[in-house]
C-alpha cells in the first residue's frame, strides 16, 4: 500500500462530496502490552472495511484502505 497515512482523509473527502456519513467502530483485544486493534469503516451506516493492526491509527487506516477498494476507489 503506498501513502498509507492518506487514505482516511481521502475516504472522508469521498464521504463528504457523496453526502454520506463515515464512522468507524474501534475495538481492541489483549494484554495492555500487545493490544490488537480492530477497526471497521461503515459509510452511510453500511460496512466497507475492516483493519487490524497493534496501533489503532494504522488499523483505521487499513480499515479506510479496504474501505476505499471495496467502493472501486482504488484499483489492486
Amino acid at each position: 500500500m503506498s501513502s498509507p497515512t492518506h487514505y482516511r482523509q481521502d475516504l472522508n473527502n469521498y464521504a463528504i462530496q457523496a453526502g454520506l456519513t463515515l464512522t468507524y467502530k474501534e475495538a481492541s483485544e489483549g494484554p495492555q502490552h500487545s493490544i490488537t486493534w480492530t477497526v471497521t469503516a461503515y459509510i452511510g451506516g453500511v460496512e466497507h472495511g475492516k483493519g487490524v493492526s497493534g496501533s489503532k491509527g494504522q488499523a483505521k487506516e487499513i480499515a479506510s484502505y479496504n474501505a476505499m477498494v471495496a467502493l472501486g476507489l482504488i484499483q489492486i
